[in-house]
């Protein structure tokens, strides 16, 4: 009996590290085909959508925990005075992308995910008036990429000035290297 449960444990421990070897090269290729859909996009001139998508796979692959976490810290780089409704914080992982059909009850995930990083004193609470909760990122913000610093950078600047940043793509010749150029125009009222 005690050689089935050995023989068990072997085994186990074979398909552990297999998966264990198979999840490293994944998450590998995951990174390559990451940079490969950037890389593309900017050559079509399609920033966006690439920075997106690849966005999306970053925070597809990321827990609702830590999602909720850049949520604030960007918040907080954007307007570091404001608390934010649980509610702003499930539409901004909803335009990140972030899967949130995965969870019966999003928002009774996202107010539990709040009232740990409450716990774990990261995120700070005021209530208002009507008696609504709202949250505010409190901890170390870490660094961002540069595609997270760029948007946070736009949004301060949008708010500040009233203007919106728009990427025009540059027609690509044979001579010329795809370029992005940044045009602002006035926000229209």
């Amino acid at each position: 009996m005690n050689t089935f449960y050995q023989q068990s444990l072997e085994a186990a421990e074979n398909e552990l590290a297999d998966l264990v070897k198979q999840k490293g090269q994944i998450d590998a290729r995951i990174g390559k085909l990451r940079e490969t859909v950037l890389a593309l996009s900017r050559l079509i001139g399609d920033v966006d959508h690439g920075a997106a998508l690849a966005g999306a796979v970053q925070l597809a692959e990321s827990g609702l925990t830590e999602s909720i976490r850049e949520v604030l810290q960007e918040l907080k780089l954007t307007d570091p005075i404001r608390y934010h409704l649980p509610t702003k914080i499930r539409d901004r992982l909803s335009v990140k992308g972030f899967p949130l059909a995965k969870y019966k009850n999003e928002m009774a995930a996202i107010h539990n995910t709040l009232n740990r990083l409450k716990d774990l004193g990261e995120v700070e609470t005021g209530i208002d008036a009507e008696r609504k909760t709202y949250y505010r990122w409190s901890g170390a913000i870490k660094p961002l990429t540069r595609g997270q610093m760029r948007e946070a950078n736009e949004a301060a600047e949008q708010k500040q000035t009233g203007t919106i940043r728009r990427r025009v793509a540059v027609p690509v010749t044979p001579e010329v290297p795809t370029l992005e150029n940044t045009v602002l125009s006035r926000k229209k009222s």
